[in-house]
């Protein structure tokens, strides 16, 4: 499994645009049907802006069973796992239960 650690990627994990080129390296991989993880190492908090752009975004082109199935979450943080489970659960409110903490893997 390849590993995408987002520091190695983009200086700043602030608003919407920082979170593009992760959103764009996960979902080439989702788009091959190859499992990554993406490494939170080294980060202490991200904004929801940047959970949106590069996570949430993904459900656009894949279903969350294929998000589940295929991203998992690394070296994170209580704060940074509690914000990506608020907000796929908050684009969720369409009726369909996400049982988001499924991609979030413990290190």
């Amino acid at each position: 499994m390849d590993v995408i650690t987002i520091k190695e990627i983009t200086e700043h994990t602030s608003d919407y645009s920082d979170g593009e080129v992760t959103f764009q390296k996960i979902n080439d991989y989702l788009t091959k049907e190859e499992v990554v993880a993406v490494s939170f190492e080294g980060l202490s908090a991200v904004t929801s802006a940047f959970i949106n752009s590069a996570l949430i975004r993904l459900l656009e082109y894949h279903s969350y069973e294929k998000i589940k199935r295929l991203l998992k979450v690394i070296n994170s943080t209580r704060a940074i796992n509690e914000t990506i489970i608020e907000r796929f659960e908050f684009v969720s409110k369409s009726g369909q239960t996400l049982q988001s903490k499924k991609i979030i893997k413990k290190s």
